[in-house]
């Protein structure tokens, strides 16, 4: 048996300040990227070792200077692509190189400015939720990531409902465990 799935960290930057991050950025701060080519190579790689579904997170992924470029790359090369994102930038110039059994995964976690608090971001709803539209009209499939804490608890089946109105096609609700102080003061 060999692994069907690889989940690729392009980019440890990040736009947003999420209050529960498990992946350690810090918005302002900026990490170095890998470049493309080494990028390129790890993927030729894995596709030799019989990989077929890249799923492609950061951070932000579409802070990495050359992620439209990867991207494109590796749907050349035949992978299914999976892409996680905050949903703040635009996927309109992602979109033509995404098919069917590809997927772009929001991270969404409550409605309105209760998202925006807990992201740390102005307008971040607003923006996450075009941007889910836009990706429901695709031909692309669209799913939405919620982390669950104390103050969004109560908000699934309101963002299920609201969300499954545009037509998505998943949703998860993640309940982290794993935090020490100071994080567990987030979580139920």
């Amino acid at each position: 048996m060999k692994p069907t799935m690889a989940k690729f960290e392009l980019t440890k930057n990040c736009n947003a300040n999420c209050v529960f991050c498990f992946a350690g950025s810090n918005k302002g701060v900026y990490y170095p990227d890998m470049s493309f080519h080494a990028w390129k190579e790890i993927g030729i790689k894995i596709k030799n070792f019989g990989v077929k579904i890249l799923n492609l997170s950061g951070g932000e992924l579409f802070l990495h200077k050359d992620f439209e470029r990867l991207v494109k790359f590796y749907k050349e090369l035949g992978f299914k692509i999976f892409l996680n994102t905050n949903g703040t930038f635009s996927v309109e110039n992602i979109l033509p190189y995404l098919d069917k059994e590809d997927m772009i995964i929001f991270s969404i976690h409550s409605l309105g400015e209760q998202n925006d608090k807990i992201t740390g971001v102005k307008n971040a709803f607003e923006m996450a939720a075009k941007n889910v539209l836009t990706s429901c009209q695709s031909k692309v499939q669209t799913a939405i990531n919620m982390v669950l804490i104390k103050s969004n608890f109560d908000m699934v089946e309101e963002e299920f409902n609201y969300f499954n109105e545009y037509g998505i096609d998943k949703f998860s609700a993640f309940i982290p465990f794993a935090f020490l102080p100071p994080f567990e003061m987030y979580f139920i």
